[in-house]
């Protein structure tokens, strides 16, 4: 959702934006857009903060700010404001459900900023690691129905990825990174986001076998740029 754009235009007012960092639950906050369009352009819903730091497994790069507000196709990209009308985030996503009501998602005003200025200084987001691995969660109960520790499952490994070619397979599960103990797929995307591209990282890997009492196997890979300027 986030781009720059360089316009030639006069009289225009910009946004202010605030510091995201002060958010807290129940603050009152505004959702600007189009839902379905021009149609119902500048269309403006109201709510509340219901959480902060919100990790989403779509992009674990980014904490969320999660609201109650309505948000419909149209309003991702628009801002989210406070009640002073300035800028406190950047409307991304919703839960669709029929399990759900009233989550949405919202990009963080400290970060958009952040990466507006990564965009118009490098051209891409220079500083996003990634293994090359896709993942879910082994939970507390899967883990005492198989008998295998929590972690993060792997369920796909790219062609590039460092972890191709080491004995690593997809069904394994990552325990640990560096030795900071890991029990899903948010703690290990929240983890791996301390670390640049280019850094080298231990990563514990288990795999389920007869001998339940074998010990994880360790790997040390070096991390890769999650995007470039080609993307």
């Amino acid at each position: 959702d986030i781009a720059v754009l360089k316009i030639d235009a006069e009289n225009l007012t910009p946004a202010e934006f605030s510091d995201s960092g002060q958010l807290f639950v129940g603050q009152e906050v505004y959702a600007l857009g189009s839902p379905g369009g021009s149609n119902f352009s500048n269309s403006l819903t109201t709510g509340c903060i219901s959480a902060v730091n919100r990790i989403l497994l779509t992009n674990g790069y980014v904490r969320y700010i999660q609201t109650d507000t309505a948000i419909n196709p149209g309003n991702s990209g628009g801002p989210l404001i406070n009640e002073h009308g300035r800028v406190i985030g950047m409307n991304t996503s919703k839960i669709v459900s029929t399990n759900y009501e009233g989550m949405g998602f919202s990009i963080p005003s400290n970060k958009v900023v952040e990466i507006v200025n990564k965009l118009i200084r490098y051209g891409y987001i220079n500083d996003r690691a990634t293994i090359g691995i896709e993942g879910t969660t082994c939970n507390l109960y899967e883990s005492k129905l198989k008998n295998v520790p929590q972690g993060m499952v792997i369920t796909k490994i790219d062609a590039d990825s460092p972890l191709r070619g080491v004995n690593v397979q997809e069904q394994d599960l990552i325990t640990a990174i560096n030795g900071v103990r890991i029990k899903s797929a948010y703690e290990f995307i929240d983890e791996l986001g301390k670390y640049r591209p280019g850094d080298t990282v231990s990563l514990s890997i288990f795999r389920a076998a007869k001998n339940t009492n074998q010990l994880p196997k360790r790997f040390n890979v070096e991390l890769q740029l999650l995007d470039d300027a080609n993307q």
